[in-house]
């Protein structure tokens, strides 16, 4: 074998390596990003689907909310029902919370009592009591043994009451690609109808 024939042999096997390469990239790129979509989709179905869990639980006047803003935790705390009959309505003494905070990018869920923070609400089983923005606040600030992650890789969450006994949850997740720059991004969207107080 020439030197010529070995060069082109060798141009030859590079241009197929590149072209192997050119083909393989952009495939494990879309293998990643198609399972980093559905961990999120995943992680993301499970944070929402226990939140309505305990908001179908609910009434309007149970459902505390700490409205957003940029430097501090968003969130809602709820105060489920435990029984109902005609004649009366046993509910919990306590409040279950839900808190985003922005910085970490991270959702929990934590249930309170127990302190810290000592607030004194004034929990009473034979009705509901709405948690105020500020004590959600510091609840929110002070977290305690039940404190969970429930999503990482937050990057907005709101929940909001548009009208009478309807409240809704937007939660968007967004993580980048491994080897690559490309962000991968979820919103996830819920509408749940909760008990009325009256």
């Amino acid at each position: 074998m020439s030197v010529v024939e070995m060069m082109v042999a060798c141009i030859v096997v590079a241009l197929l390596g590149l072209m192997v390469i050119n083909f393989l990239f952009p495939a494990m790129t879309m293998s990643a990003q198609g399972s980093i979509r559905a961990e999120m989709q995943q992680r993301g179905a499970i944070a929402i689907n226990r939140m309505v869990n305990d908001l179908e639980q609910a009434s309007i006047g149970s459902v505390g909310f700490l409205p957003p803003n940029a430097a501090d935790p968003t969130g809602i705390g709820i105060v489920r029902l435990l029984s109902s009959s005609d004649a009366s309505q046993v509910w919990e003494t306590g409040a279950v919370c839900y808190f985003y905070y922005p910085s970490q990018r991270r959702l929990t869920r934590e249930t309170y009592p127990p302190d810290p923070p000592a607030l004194g609400l004034p929990f009473n089983a034979s009705r509901p009591l709405r948690i105020s923005p500020a004590d959600l606040l510091q609840i929110a600030n002070q977290s305690n043994a039940t404190e969970m992650t429930l999503a990482g890789d937050v990057e907005a969450f709101t929940v909001t009451n548009p009208g009478r006994s309807l409240i809704e949850i937007r939660l968007t997740l967004q993580q980048t690609v491994p080897h690559s720059q490309k962000l991968e991004t979820l919103e996830l969207r819920r509408a749940v109808t909760v008990r009325n107080d009256s």
